[in-house]
């Protein structure tokens, strides 16, 4: 309960910063969510499928909000 939350939003802040796209993290995780939902889990993780996309993308808009006030930091600093 504790340690698949962190995963998916450690996956959508390094996901922005590293694909600097918002939709893509989230898409993975989606997608390997609903390849686990089908072969590990059951039906009932559908909901945390859900639940950890939605995650994922708060996490990939936090991380583009930090990025864009890095650079408006050092637009100001110059």
């Amino acid at each position: 309960m504790i340690i698949f939350p962190i995963i998916f939003i450690l996956l959508g802040f390094v996901g922005y910063i590293v694909l600097k796209n918002i939709f893509i993290a989230p898409t993975l995780t989606f997608a390997v969510s609903v390849v686990l939902t089908f072969t590990v889990y059951n039906t009932t993780f559908l909901i945390w499928l859900i639940i950890y996309t939605l995650l994922s993308f708060a996490s990939s808009m936090i991380a583009r909000l930090f990025v864009y006030m890095i650079q408006k930091f050092k637009i100001a600093n110059k």
